[in-house]
């Protein structure tokens, strides 16, 4: 179990959360959580995939397990609306060889979404090489996410949608791929995160010096404006005032006012307790 503290900061626009973790905490190679509403039912579900076994596991808003069998050991979870109905496709991106590598996906319409061919009882596509990193997003605006790989190597975006292909090189070789939505444009903007400097660098706007190294990127639109906001996880940063147990921190910056609980809400996740402080405390469950 997960434990959250957060101080707010509004005329900063800056939000803290922190999070004591148990030791009762499984392994991350074990279960990979993923967010997304797979039932279509305006909020996000609950859901792990588990790469042993290939299975997602989804539990919806009213208590309703779903287990789905989607999946081989070493495949990626990728989920996402590729087929444009409004609901998370369960998908996985397969890494190998040029001919295996690529997208595997079950899409909840039933019909497999341009350009991508039958596959058993969902879809598949080849795309990518062994060591490039999925970064499937809608990059045209047409609601549909589209296709796309990151090379670390040479830092170069390759993204296949229903109308061609597009390839564009933006970041450097140890740079971590963010694509996200930072303008409002109601499209994915590429966008990578440099470890060495904590900066973000999104295509079509300024450098933006957020984080520090040792933080890991986690954006998303956590004040629900439509826009993707920089934020890092930063571990091991200590509260003694609060709990004397090690914390680790959200740090978040974004474009206007914002509550916990209405992040809470947004993530589906907490579940709020009390406030202490001018903050909010919850469990992460």
């Amino acid at each position: 179990m997960l434990t959250l503290h957060a101080n707010l900061f509004p005329a900063a626009g800056l939000l803290t959360v922190c999070l004591g973790i148990s030791t009762a905490t499984p392994a991350a190679a074990a279960v990979r959580e993923v967010h997304g509403d797979f039932t279509r039912d305006r909020s996000a579900d609950f859901t792990v995939y588990r790469p042993a076994e290939g299975v997602w596991y989804t539990r919806d808003r009213v208590g309703t397990v779903i287990l789905k069998q989607w999946g081989l050991p070493g495949d990626i979870p990728v989920p996402a609306d590729y087929d444009g109905d409004g609901r998370q496709d369960w998908a996985v991106w397969r890494p190998g060889a040029a001919a295996t590598s690529g997208f595997y996906v079950l899409p909840s319409s039933g019909r497999c979404p341009t350009p991508m061919s039958p596959y058993g009882s969902g879809c598949a596509i080849q795309w990518g090489l062994d060591g490039d990193i999925p970064v499937p997003a809608d990059y045209t605006g047409d609601g549909v996410a589209d296709l796309a790989v990151w090379r670390p190597t040479t830092g170069t975006w390759y993204v296949r949608h229903a109308a061609g292909v597009l390839a564009l090189q933006h970041g450097l070789p140890g740079d971590i791929p963010v694509p996200g939505d930072y303008r409002g444009a109601g499209k994915a903007a590429f966008a990578v995160w440099r470890p060495s400097n904590g900066t973000w660098y999104v295509d079509g706007l300024p450098p933006r010096q957020w984080g520090l190294k040792g933080d890991t990127p986690v954006p998303g639109d956590y004040d629900g404006n439509g826009m993707t906001d920089y934020v890092v996880w930063r571990p091991k940063l200590k509260f003694p005032t609060f709990n004397s147990g090690p914390w680790s921190s959200f740090r978040l910056r974004y474009s206007r006012h914002l509550s916990l609980r209405a992040w809470a809400g947004h993530r589906r996740a907490c579940r709020m307790v009390r406030t202490v402080n001018g903050g909010e405390v919850g469990s992460w469950q």
